[in-house]
């Protein structure tokens, strides 16, 4: 038996997407040939620079296929193309687990007849959403599972819940076993690490370190975009890190900022994600066993709680943030390293991978 990824990130640029995809598949390969599908070249792709960059533990090579030779971003066209593509590429392949993070590759599956696995991790809209819901093609017997990533967004889709799977993002736990030097007095450390796309509540950060002057606030996933320069010493804005050194980072923090406004936006135009994330970095900081700071949305409280792996806030402002910092700066950080670390050994790829697998065999 071997395992078929689709999807449709680019492996030449740099997302949670991706990151997801990548940390899935090395799980996978530790007991299966696995196999990524992808839209976009591969050609220069080189397996160990994976390995390194994206800290992989599996001793079988993860292999990633190019079904369309494109380097840039998909059009409709493409997608389309591509989709097709990977339905005949899997029709004599049906006795494998699949596995689908492209609607309409699934769409075409299910016109081919091919039965897999579909990952749902966002709202659908345009032309995915006129044939999985109007044409009612998110109930196909073909579909083994629905896979949404959390449960929140599950309830978003208004279909049955009987071929369902609620999987939330996962961690490597592994990744974040780092010995730790003593180090001498220093200031406070308070990290986001993320994209600065809108919602993210980088501007509120960004006044909180007006007000502690005494602590430094490190800003992590600057790619094109233009921040003004009227800030403080102590606010720190650095560039989009490879994924190797969020381990690092994050267990050099004291505390850990997820900031989530009502509007959270993603690499998608008018597509807000606040009410169902379930974001992949909540689970990087549990491993790391550092006090969070978040938003208690929907989607997050499904993973942490309250006084417990986590401080949640009602609602993110400047007023909450900074009650919730007084906080975090009042309790016993060894109290939250171990239950946030306990929850995160629940929340690994391993395990994410293995139920998907036992729900085949079943």
């Amino acid at each position: 038996m071997q395992i078929y990824y689709i999807a449709e990130c680019n492996p030449n640029h740099n997302s949670a997407y991706l990151t997801h995809v990548i940390k899935m598949c090395d799980s996978f390969s530790r007991n299966f040939k696995t196999e990524i599908l992808l839209p976009f070249k591969t050609n220069n792709l080189k397996y160990e620079e994976i390995k390194n960059k994206y800290l992989l533990l599996s001793k079988s090579p993860l292999k990633i296929s190019s079904l369309l030779d494109n380097s840039v971003s998909l059009s409709f066209f493409k997608r389309i193309l591509f989709s097709l593509k990977v339905a005949i590429f899997l029709k004599r392949k049906k006795k494998n687990i699949i596995l689908s993070r492209s609607i309409i590759s699934s769409f075409l599956l299910c016109i081919f007849r091919i039965n897999h696995y579909l990952e749902i991790h966002n709202e659908l809209r345009g032309f995915s959403k006129f044939v999985m819901i109007n044409l009612g093609f998110i109930n196909s017997k073909y579909i083994k599972k629905r896979i949404f990533i959390s449960k929140k967004l599950e309830t978003l889709f208004q279909i049955s819940k009987t071929n369902n799977l609620i999987l939330h993002d996962g961690v490597e736990k592994k990744n974040f076993s780092l010995n730790k030097n003593k180090k001498k007095s220093r200031k406070k450390n308070i990290v986001y690490i993320g994209s600065f796309y809108k919602g993210r509540g980088l501007e509120i950060i960004k006044k909180l370190s007006r007000i502690y002057p005494q602590i430094n606030f490190s800003v992590y996933g600057l790619r094109n975009e233009k921040i003004s320069r009227d800030f403080l010493s102590n606010f720190n804005i650095h560039k989009y890190v490879n994924y190797s050194q969020v381990p690092k980072i994050l267990c050099e923090a004291d505390i850990l900022l997820m900031p989530y406004e009502n509007k959270v936006s993603i690499n998608a135009k008018d597509l807000n994600t606040a009410q169902y994330c379930s974001p992949l970095k909540m689970f990087e900081y549990l491993a790391s066993g550092k006090i969070i700071i978040s938003h208690g949305l929907p989607g997050i409280s499904e993973i942490l709680k309250n006084n417990t792996d986590s401080i949640l806030l009602n609602k993110i402002n400047l007023y909450e943030l900074k009650k919730g910092i007084d906080l975090a700066l009042k309790k016993n950080a060894l109290n939250f390293n171990y239950f946030a670390k306990k929850k995160a050994g629940s929340f690994t790829w391993d395990i994410r991978a293995d139920k998907i697998v036992a729900d085949y065999l079943n």
